[in-house]
């Protein structure tokens, strides 16, 4: 999501990727995120326990539920719910953080495929800071090398450049994970990255989290936790890397 005029592709992704100087840089600002993909039947207040028992702030959550469960869930975590989404035939997508300066659901086209269906809201945690939430459901007919250039056309052209983002990506094998999250590798990291290595095992989980760029934001730590939906925790701070 963006608040400035938005720049061409090219331009747009140099600017993300390209580092500046870290001259009076604002203070860091940390935050405990948690992905996760709920089967259906799971019930709000078990979610919600995952939820407080991780201390999350940021919380990409899908799964197969009406508005009244996601509420239900935030109200019980003391969240700000953004959507859900109505995502066909029945996954849905949400956030829980702070209050959103903005929210939106969109489909971004795919040359050659179906699609994507992108769940994007944009915080401000403090004055003149921001951060993007982005989850997205990649369809099985869609190539991943267009999924990766929709997604990157959409970063370059619709998201504030200086907006880090979070990114979550809910695809329907671990081979179409992996080559998106490959192709997209310039932009976004792999929470898989994170400390030396220590988010390997977040590979297994149905909700693959990225983060971006590297130079407004960096992780420390990933890795899955206990319970249903098998929740990706990472710990993820806004600014430049010290």
């Amino acid at each position: 999501m963006k608040l400035t005029v938005a720049v061409g592709v090219g331009a747009g992704l140099a600017l993300l990727a390209g580092c500046s100087p870290n001259f009076g840089a604002p203070k860091p600002i940390p935050y405990q995120a948690l992905a996760l993909d709920v089967p259906a039947g799971a019930s709000a207040d078990s979610v919600a326990s995952i939820v407080r028992g991780s201390s999350a702030g940021l919380v990409l959550l899908a799964g197969p539920a009406d508005s009244a469960w996601f509420g239900q869930v935030a109200r019980a975590t003391n969240l700000k719910l953004s959507g859900p989404t109505r995502t066909p035939p029945a996954l849905r997508m949400a956030f829980l953080a702070g209050k959103p300066v903005g929210d939106t659901t969109l489909t971004l086209p795919v040359q050659g495929g179906r699609p994507l269906v992108m769940h994007d809201a944009l915080y401000e945690p403090r004055k003149n800071r921001h951060l993007d939430l982005m989850m997205v459901q990649i369809d099985t007919a869609s190539p991943a090398s267009a999924v990766a250039r929709a997604l990157l056309t959409y970063v370059a052209t619709d998201v504030n450049q200086n907006s880090p983002v979070v990114l979550g990506l809910i695809a329907p094998n671990r081979a179409i994970a992996d080559s998106v999250a490959q192709l997209i590798r310039p932009i976004f990291v792999d929470v898989r990255e994170c400390g030396g290595n220590q988010g390997d095992s977040a590979v297994a989980a149905p909700v693959r989290v990225l983060y971006g760029p590297e130079t407004q934001i960096y992780c420390d730590e990933a890795r899955l936790l206990p319970g249903t939906g098998t929740p990706v925790y990472a710990r993820v701070t806004l600014g430049q890397k010290p």
